[in-house]
């Protein structure tokens, strides 16, 4: 199988356990209609709802410089819950 090609094949099924676990869908997942345990489950199986590949770093790899400013506080709401980051992104 060529590099970065999926493979959602049997032999892909046998050595990786998590393969046949049920997944929620899309919609579910955006919602945030998605049960913990099925949204652990979607999650780690994220391949099986959007294309991805593993992408091979080049030879020349280089840092991210940083911003000479930070985001500040970051806070993402959802329904009454509001979570926020004490991390400072930059």
């Amino acid at each position: 199988m060529p590099p970065g090609s999926l493979d959602h094949t049997a032999s892909h099924a046998a050595c990786y356990r998590h393969a046949e676990e049920p997944i929620g869908s899309v919609t579910d997942a955006y919602s945030g209609r998605l049960t913990p345990d099925l949204a652990v489950s979607t999650y780690r199986n994220i391949q099986r709802l959007f294309p991805s590949r593993t992408i091979a770093a080049g030879a020349a790899v280089r840092e991210l410089p940083r911003s000479p400013r930070s985001l500040g506080e970051i806070s993402v709401a959802q329904g009454a819950s509001t979570m926020i980051s004490t991390t400072t992104w930059r």
